[in-house]
């Protein structure tokens, strides 16, 4: 075993260089010439941007009439919100603000009772966690979110509180 040791120490520092290794040095810099380098850097990406194609796209400038985008301002929506608001009826200009006559569906609640006697409800999904208050039999929960893993989120109706419950423990209500 030592002299498998011993070889394999050789065959290293064989295969390292020997003798003849010399560690690199490497090239030392003064701090100026590195700050040179960055700024360098700098100037040639805002030189690149400057001269950038999409310019031209944005400002109109020395494009075919085709495809220069319309001259009447379009106004902003904000579809993503169910509204069809202008800009800047939101951002507080005068314009009055346009509802949709639509209403929002209304998303149903996954209300739930509890089971058991008495069940812990904890701070996270597993035993290991913290428990936070203590529901009784036939108290209703609204179930937030299901981990998967056979606890769920929930908020006890009477308190507010929220906290995690093994979800065998519940009861569907509606």
């Amino acid at each position: 075993m030592v002299v498998t040791f011993l070889l394999l120490a050789w065959g290293f520092f064989e295969l390292s260089g020997g003798r003849e290794f010399t560690p690199p040095v490497p090239e030392e810099k003064p701090l100026n010439a590195l700050m040179e380098d960055v700024a360098r850097a700098e100037r040639a990406a805002v030189a690149r941007a400057d001269t950038a194609p999409a310019t031209a796209l944005i400002l109109g400038d020395a494009l075919p009439a085709a495809t220069q985008a319309p001259e009447a301002p379009q106004p902003i929506t904000l579809a993503g919100l169910g509204t069809n608001a202008p800009l800047g009826a939101v951002l507080g200009d005068d314009t009055k603000l346009e509802t949709t006559e639509e209403a929002t569906p209304e998303v149903p609640r996954d209300l739930r009772a509890v089971t058991g006697s008495r069940v812990n409800m904890r701070q996270g999904p597993g035993t290991d966690f913290e428990v936070l208050a203590q529901l009784v039999r036939d108290d209703e929960a609204e179930v937030l979110e299901a981990s998967g893993t056979g606890w769920v989120k929930i908020r006890a109706i009477e308190s507010g509180q929220i906290g995690w419950m093994a979800e065998r423990l519940l009861t569907a209500l509606n």
